[in-house]
This record gives C-alpha cells, structure tokens and sequence, in this order.
C-alpha cells in the first residue's frame, strides 16, 4: 500500500492538484480547470526547481509557459468571456481551437 505522502503527492499532480506538471497542454488544461473551479484567477505563480534542472530546461520550460501555455489560456478564457457577453455562458459552450481534455472522476487517496 502506498505511504500517505506518495498518495498526496499523486493526487496533487493530477487533474484536481496543485502542482502543474506535464506537456503544455496539460498545464493550460489544469489552470483553465483551476480557473473554473475558483470562479476565475487573475494570476499564476510558477515556482521550478533549479537544482535539479538545467539551465537550458528550465529556459525551455519558461519559453513553453510564454508560447505555449499562456496563449492557450488566454484564447479559451476569451472564448469564455465573449460568450458571457452574448448571454451564451456555460463552460460547456466554449470552444477554444485545441481541445481541453476534462478529468472524468477526482482522484481518491483516502
């Protein structure tokens, strides 16, 4: 059986957890959720571990963040804010270019 810690650290790196680990996708898809989830958010801090990191890898997760993931969110939040205007609200008409993957069920680590 998997310690406590082990659990929380996979359920934090899930769909529903804090941290934000994985492709540019998966990270835009997380904040969008975060975003929903907290009625919106106006900022993002990230924090990267420069100890175990290159200073290359750490340069092409920052450049990833600026033209990849910040762009993604932004269009879909658009998206999302004009349909609000139209009277058309409801994250389930939101159609931003590239899909966003919804988790289908929360992650148990009882």
């Amino acid at each position: 059986m998997a310690s406590h810690d082990s659990c929380s650290i996979r359920c934090q790196r899930g769909p529903y957890g804090a941290y934000l680990l994985g492709s540019p996708d998966e990270v835009a898809e997380k904040i969008i959720r975060h975003s929903e989830a907290l009625g919106g958010i106006s900022r993002i801090t990230f924090q990267m571990n420069a100890s175990s990191l290159s200073h290359a890898k750490l340069m092409q997760a920052i450049e990833l963040l600026g033209t990849r993931v910040a762009p993604a969110v932004r269009e879909y939040l658009s998206v999302a804010k004009g349909q609000r205007r139209a009277g058309t609200s409801g994250i389930a008409n939101v159609r931003p270019s590239a899909p966003i993957r919804r988790a289908t069920a929360r992650p148990s680590c009882a």
